[in-house]
């Protein structure tokens, strides 16, 4: 069984044409409870990013910035550094409630606002699911680095080359890593009794063979992006910066729910013809053998 992206693409447009409450409103609620709640806490408390930025431009040497910064700003570093950590953890809740409402969307279930929090109904889950995807990830990355230094090392390569080798290295090695785990969240959602370890487990097995079908998906949005980020651009010359392009906030759902296919149509949906979920799609008739078994 193959993945078709363009049926999948269209089936996730339709999706959203067909969803009520619309998926714009539904990100544009996201954004508002992420990126601008963000905004507003870093807005409100103490930056020490600021002042390094302000001092550094002035001249003063990194010891003398972190000496006054710890002086004088000691109490507020600590509550900026926590907030900043419950907003992490506040971030990855919402990102996979994200998740759950597109997947939610892709198979035309009627989600609304409310699924953005599913995350919170399953907490350590996702905690730890997210750790142990973020874990497994350095883990491989440092496998590669180590025998590349050595190369680098034994080779004599001067230091800025060597540098930029392994920098370049990790960042690709990251990157195709993390794709053993993209499908991790949908197993939780799909699954009350799926622990945080089967789920990670259960993505990197289902994803064997289909890694490059899912980067080929993510290229395709490229376009969008780019053109997403000089809308952007070009409206940010006259209006607030808190104002971003609505082109945005569609191009979001739209991937999401084009992930969601991709991981229905690899996991083996009911439709016999073994394609993307879309508005025709029937979960509760999925067969009980159907998609990857526990470990």
């Amino acid at each position: 069984m193959g993945f078709d992206r363009f049926a999948a693409k269209h089936a996730a447009r339709e999706s959203m044409r067909l969803n009520n409450p619309n998926p714009v409103l539904v990100t544009l609620v996201y954004y508002a409870l992420t990126t601008l709640l963000s905004v507003a806490i870093s807005y409100l408390l103490y930056n020490p990013a600021i002042e390094i930025v302000q001092y550094a431009a002035w001249g003063y040497e990194a010891e003398e910035i972190l000496d006054f910064i710890l002086r004088e700003h000691r109490q507020d570093l600590y509550l900026f550094i926590g907030m900043q950590f419950l907003f992490s953890i506040y971030s990855l809740f919402m990102n996979f409630g994200y998740t759950s409402y597109a997947l939610r969307m892709a198979r035309n279930e009627q989600p609304g606002i409310r699924h953005l929090f599913d995350g919170f109904a399953r907490p350590l889950r996702v905690l730890w699911a997210s750790i142990l995807m973020e874990l497994f990830t350095l883990l491989w990355t440092m496998a590669v680095m180590l025998p590349v230094s050595m190369i680098l090392a034994l080779g004599r390569v001067d230091a800025l080359s060597a540098a930029c080798i392994v920098t370049t290295v990790s960042m690709v090695t990251m990157f195709a890593v993390s794709y053993r785990y993209r499908l991790s969240y949908y197993f939780i959602l799909d699954d009350p009794d799926c622990t945080a370890r089967q789920a990670v487990r259960r993505s990197k097995t289902t994803m064997r063979g289909w890694k490059w079908s899912l980067f080929v998906l993510d290229i395709s949005f490229v376009g969008w992006s780019l053109l997403s980020g000089f809308l952007g651009f070009l409206l940010s010359l006259v209006l607030p910066v808190l104002i971003t392009n609505v082109l945005a906030f569609w191009l979001m759902p739209y991937y999401f729910a084009a992930n969601a296919n991709f991981y229905d149509a690899i996991t083996g949906p009911s439709q016999p013809s073994g394609g993307c979920a879309g508005p025709d799609y029937d979960y509760h008739a999925k067969n009980e053998g159907d998609g990857p078994q526990p470990f």
